[in-house]
């Protein structure tokens, strides 16, 4: 690859030529060289790494219909974003907080939007409210996790059994994966404490068919230890979860600590 017209922090104008991801050789700029990427006198920075990223959550975004503040700020406001909303199938409403609506519940989602499935996450990212077309859906021929209130549709924290029924389906990262190479991010670390192998196969399948563009390193469960080797796709540290009103036992936290150094990683990241 050859970027024409990148500045130096010193100011200077260069050519750069990458080969195999690195530099290969840096020249003053020439105008009437042709090549890759124009940057337009853009600053000449290293490959950016956003260390704390969720990949599959923030390109679901993308897909979902914004629901609390700045973009919803009352009740009437929300009422008509979700009953206005575009589609037939699942609404999958995001960033809802209690300073637009209060506590919502399963009738008042039945209300807004009666004929077609909904599930609203609260902007924590620990809650799910889902309308009755919703539950109807997800329960068929199911058990309900103990985390559900049927009455209410509220889910905590089940985020494993809810995409196993939505039967998986990830999302398309082909889009936010452009996002981050526009803004020079060339590095990711998915920090969903729910990774195992299976998911670290997924970025590494997608970064050779090339809809994901980034290096990715994997936090979450001890299992990531027995990963296959690839050069793009790395293991990061275990991922304890610790709810502040829900904290482990000491001896559980201090197991998974031991466990996570037993197969080799690292001490483990804390949220």
């Amino acid at each position: 690859m050859l970027i024409t017209a990148a500045r130096l922090f010193d100011g200077r104008l260069v050519d750069v030529t990458l080969n195999e991801g690195r530099i290969a050789d840096l020249v003053d700029h020439q105008p009437s060289r042709g090549g890759d990427i124009d940057a337009r006198g853009g600053l000449l920075l290293p490959g950016l790494h956003d260390h704390h990223v969720h990949i599959a959550a923030t390109a679901a975004t993308l897909a979902s219909v914004r629901c609390g503040p700045s973009e919803v700020t009352d009740e009437a406001g929300l009422f008509h974003t979700l009953a206005g909303a575009a589609g037939s199938g699942w609404l999958r409403g995001i960033g809802y907080h209690e300073s637009v609506a209060g506590r919502i519940d399963r009738a008042w989602l039945d209300a807004a939007v009666p004929d077609r499935p909904v599930r609203l996450q609260h902007r924590s990212g620990r809650m799910w409210i889902f309308n009755s077309v919703g539950l109807d859906l997800l329960l068929a021929g199911r058990e309900p996790p103990p985390a559900l209130d049927r009455v209410t549709g509220w889910l905590f924290d089940a985020d494993r059994w809810l995409r196993d029924a939505l039967h998986g389906m990830p999302p398309d990262l082909s889009l936010v994966s452009r996002n981050w190479s526009r803004w020079g991010v060339t590095g990711l670390t998915d920090m969903n404490p729910e990774n195992e192998p299976a998911d670290a196969t997924r970025f590494s399948a997608l970064r050779r068919e090339g809809t994901l563009a980034q290096r990715v390193t994997v936090a979450g469960r001890a299992t990531l230890a027995g990963m296959a080797p690839d050069p793009w796709v790395a293991v990061g540290p275990l991922k304890v979860h610790l709810h502040e009103a829900h904290l482990p036992a000491y001896d559980t936290l201090t197991g998974a600590i031991d466990e996570a150094h037993r197969v080799g990683r690292g001490w483990p990241s804390t949220a």
